[in-house]
């Protein structure tokens, strides 16, 4: 039963042959066909998702007869919108929306996050990890005002192309379950500062791919409303280094590795202050060394290898390597917790597995 105080959360669907609803021209044509829509009397949209193939909708609906009469507007203006962009004809949707009426705080907070940050959901599942931080400008993200720290915009948004809520569950209600993290991954357990993903690939050359007409921002990132999509569908580098590594693994090394690669960037300006250091103290023979070493980091670690992971980058041989890592590793301070003996199992690569006791 709908409930005027009640917002919904809609999924409306397109036919599989339609080309990406997160073109930048579609984007644009629905944000501009939204701002005319998005109030009509008691029918209001509040915020909208764009993905590949469907939209995320949360609406407020006073009557059946207002839900009638605003999606129907809304399904026309879609399908409009695709005959105009990718200059074709013929049916757009595939069959009726799927409506869910949320009628708790914690369901219509759930459901903003899973709206707003929907492109993260979908590249958590294709790659095991969460994407850069970053506003998905095929959302109305933009307009959101329950961001607990608004996110990283690649672009200035126009005009408003959503209506404010009214009702108290969309309006205010929600915030009693806390405000919306932009690193959330919806359905995820665990909330991955996931911009060390993109950080960490671009340091080892793994490239953030973007097409070739498309803006570049300040930071060198691609900032059109599709770049998410065209990660997921042009990173085959990405997809190249995870097939390095034993199956299910990869996200067992990336992981650990972009903590390593951040632990050195911040260590990085002290690096030679401790190695002298450390020098000074054994060659006095001193025994307990940690305070002094912290002090000579200014942080509450260290590492007193020789090594940094962007020297590691050199070696030619294996061995060598793994070597020089080990020694990397055990070079920490003790309340880091790195070990040489926990990152056999899981940087074993696919041509060096442990053979079985059949011999395959």
């Amino acid at each position: 039963m709908l409930s005027a105080r009640c917002p919904l959360h809609i999924t409306l669907r397109v036919r599989r042959e339609i080309q990406s609803l997160r073109h930048r021209r579609f984007v644009a044509a629905f944000q501009a066909s939204a701002r005319e829509a998005c109030e009509r009397g008691e029918f209001r949209l509040c915020h909208y998702s764009i993905q590949r193939d469907h939209l995320h909708l949360v609406i407020e609906a006073v009557s059946k007869e207002a839900l009638a009469s605003g999606m129907k507007s809304i399904a026309a203006r879609v399908a409009r919108a695709v005959h105009r962009v990718f200059r074709r004809s013929g049916p757009v949707l595939f069959g009726r929306y799927h409506l869910r009426v949320l009628r708790t705080p914690r369901e219509v907070r759930n459901a903003l996050a899973y709206v707003l940050l929907n492109a993260r959901k979908h590249w958590r599942q294709r790659y095991g990890v969460a994407p850069l931080v970053r506003l998905d400008v095929a959302s109305s993200g933009a307009w959101f005002d329950g961001w607990i720290r608004p996110p990283p915009m690649p672009e200035t948004p126009g005009a408003r192309a959503v209506a404010r809520p009214r009702g108290w569950l969309l309006r205010e209600g929600w915030r009693l379950h806390g405000l919306v993290d932009p690193a959330e991954v919806p359905g995820s357990s665990k909330l991955i500062q996931s911009i060390t993903f993109d950080v960490e690939c671009d340091r080892l050359g793994l490239g953030v791919v973007r097409r070739p007409n498309e803006p570049i921002s300040a930071e060198g990132h691609g900032t059109g409303p599709a770049q998410l999509d065209r990660q997921l569908h042009l990173g085959h580098r990405r997809r190249r280094a995870a097939r390095l590594y034993v199956r299910g693994k990869y996200r067992d090394v990336i992981l650990p590795i972009t903590v390593l690669r951040r632990l050195d960037v911040v260590l990085e300006p002290t690096k030679q202050a401790v190695l002298d250091m450390k020098a000074s103290l054994d060659k006095a023979k001193i025994v307990h060394q940690d305070q002094a070493l912290r002090q000579a980091a200014g942080q509450a670690f260290y590492n007193t290898s020789k090594f940094t992971l962007r020297d590691l980058k050199a070696r030619a041989s294996q061995a060598q390597l793994k070597a020089d890592f080990e020694a990397y590793l055990d070079g920490f301070s003790p309340n880091v917790g790195t070990s040489s003996r926990t990152s056999s199992s899981a940087t074993r690569s696919r041509g060096s597995r442990r053979p079985t006791r059949s011999g395959r």
